[in-house]
């Protein structure tokens, strides 16, 4: 994912980058800073200093050409000061009278290797110096030298200066390196791993991730904020979790039995149907109705009849296997998925030992025992449907069909009275009392 642009519309850098630029930035700002301080300094001292070397250079020729301009002899006084001129760090000489004329000229041999940078630089005068010195003859002022200063002294510091600035840039660059390695351990790191598990809970809410210690107070400070934080989250989330098992096995099963509903059941018929549809198998699907379930409910009120539908889903449950699946349709009716059956006979012999166990009595409270008996009806996949609806309706008529052989068999000669008593109450001796 592209980060977000800014208001500009320039993409974000990354904050290591920012530190690393800030670092290099203000640390070639403080060395240039602090070089071109010192250079402006060296330069104005070494100026001084040749400023006033040269101040004793022409000294020294007014001296040794004092005769020869007292004689006005010119060829003398530039000899005398060739001799002195050519061994020092003297640019040119001028030598006048007493009355400004000029008596003798010295420049010194250009070089072909001067470039014009430095040429440009002597004739502007930054890097040399003229003094003017007066000829005295007993006192008396005979003439004038004035002695213009070589900026080779000069140029040779500016450009030894400028190599030991690079020299400190790239010594300043190493040392930036080795602080930014430092500076990454110390704050990159932690930050980025909260920023690792700060995705990790956004992506998939891996609300369990801690963020490290880090060695920096306020980070280190952040990060169990942010793990508290987390904590709190975890438990807030399992709590979710929990509410939402809760509601949805709410919504999928039997709030009296605990078994699952007929939501739950026909989702689960569904898949086995597609299932079998594949693989080629059968399975059975029954209908289980209790006969008696309407007066137990009226003699004995329906607490007891919601005791009995608990014991007779729990009977059931206990006569299946861990692929089979029993549910609570509503009221007195249960359904039952077996998975897989290899015929119809198998069916049978489960609803058969369903039909046997409900024969034992079942404890109420208050001391009532009672006995009660349930209607089947079995449909077989394929051989009676091929679809879910069908299959249903094949497995509800074979159960109607069963409650009707059922109360047949119990009310011919007794009507509608001896059907009800035919129901086998037993009693404890208090209650018959």
């Amino acid at each position: 994912m592209m980060p977000r642009s800014t208001s500009g519309g320039a993409q974000p850098r990354p904050l290591s980058h920012a530190l690393l630029r800030a670092h290099v930035a203000s640390m070639l700002v403080a060395v240039c800073c602090v070089g071109t301080a010192l250079m402006v300094a060296g330069l104005l001292q070494l100026r001084g200093t040749v400023t006033r070397n040269l101040d004793l250079v022409a000294r020294s020729m007014a001296f040794s050409a004092e005769a020869a301009v007292v004689f006005h002899d010119g060829q003398a006084t530039r000899s005398e000061i060739d001799r002195i001129a050519s061994t020092e760090d003297v640019e040119s000489v001028v030598v006048t009278d007493a009355q400004g004329q000029v008596l003798a000229e010295w420049h010194k041999k250009k070089r072909d290797t001067a470039s014009d940078a430095l040429q440009w630089l002597s004739s502007s005068g930054l890097l040399n110096e003229t003094v003017s010195v007066p000829v005295l003859s007993s006192g008396r002022r005979v003439g004038e030298i004035r002695a213009r200063g070589t900026p080779d002294s000069m140029w040779g510091f500016l450009v030894t200066g400028c190599l030991w600035i690079l020299v400190c840039i790239g010594a300043s660059l190493a040392m930036t390196a080795y602080v930014t390695r430092r500076t990454f351990r110390l704050i990159m790191h932690p930050l980025r791993m909260l920023t690792e598990v700060t995705r990790r809970v956004r992506t998939v809410r891996a609300f369990g991730e801690r963020v490290p210690q880090a060695d920096i107070v306020e980070l280190n400070e952040l990060a169990n904020d942010f793990n508290s934080l987390l904590g709190e989250l975890e438990l807030w989330e399992a709590g979710v979790q929990g509410e939402n098992r809760a509601l949805a096995h709410q919504a999928a099963h039997d709030s009296l039995t605990g078994l699952p509903n007929r939501m739950a059941f026909e989702n689960r018929l569904r898949q086995t149907m597609q299932r079998a549809h594949a693989d080629r198998h059968s399975f059975a699907v029954l209908f289980v109705d209790s006969n008696d379930f309407k007066s137990i409910n009226d003699q004995f009120g329906h607490a007891a009849g919601d005791a009995v539908l608990v014991q007779v889903a729990r009977r059931i449950s206990g006569h299946l296997r861990a692929s089979d699946m029993v549910a609570r349709l509503g009221g007195d009716e249960f359904a039952i998925l077996l998975d897989p059956v290899t015929d119809r006979e198998s069916a049978q012999r489960v609803a058969e030992s369903i039909r046997a166990t409900m024969t034992q009595p079942m404890a109420l409270e208050q001391g009532v025992t009672l006995t009660t008996s349930i209607s089947v009806g079995a449909a077989l996949y394929p051989h009676d449907a091929s679809d879910m609806a069908a299959l249903l309706r094949h497995a509800d008529a074979a159960m109607y069909s069963d409650k009707a052989d059922h109360r047949n068999a119990a009310v011919p000669a007794c009507g509608q009275q001896a059907y009800s008593e035919s129901i086998l109450i037993h009693a404890d001796s208090k209650k018959n009392a």
